[in-house]
């Protein structure tokens, strides 16, 4: 006898919750700086605070090539590979930043298999 998975609400996501994530893309898009990271604070500028911020837009299901927030998907990716040392493939000025800006390459990688993240994200690993 198998076992049935108890049946799912029609809508998974509450209204409300979904208003306050909005809101929340909607402030880090208007917060973004113009290279790709957040100001504010000593981190907003680490590679893997702006890892974490690129990874709220994707579990969001955004897109790097269409919708409101691709260009902002894009500046963030692009400010994470910018970032990484070419000799040794370390992004940031920690291990904490470079694995949250090495997740979130590999998010990203993941989702969209675009190549010129695929470079960047093996050095990344290779490191770690």
């Amino acid at each position: 006898m198998g076992q049935t998975l108890p049946r799912r609400e029609a809508d998974p996501i509450p209204a409300q919750v979904e208003t306050v994530y909005k809101r929340g893309l909607k402030w880090l898009s208007q917060n973004q700086n113009a290279e790709g990271a957040w100001e504010g604070g000593h981190y907003g500028s680490e590679p893997g605070v702006v890892g974490l911020c690129l990874m709220a837009f994707l579990a969001h299901g955004e897109d790097p090539n269409h919708g409101p927030y691709s260009q902002h998907i894009q500046k963030a990716v692009n400010f994470i590979i910018e970032n990484q040392k070419e000799s040794n493939g370390y992004i940031g000025t920690s291990m904490y930043s470079h694995g949250f800006a090495t997740l979130a390459l590999a998010e990203c990688y993941g989702m969209f298999h675009d190549e010129k993240i695929a470079p960047a994200l093996k050095k990344a690993v290779d490191l770690i």
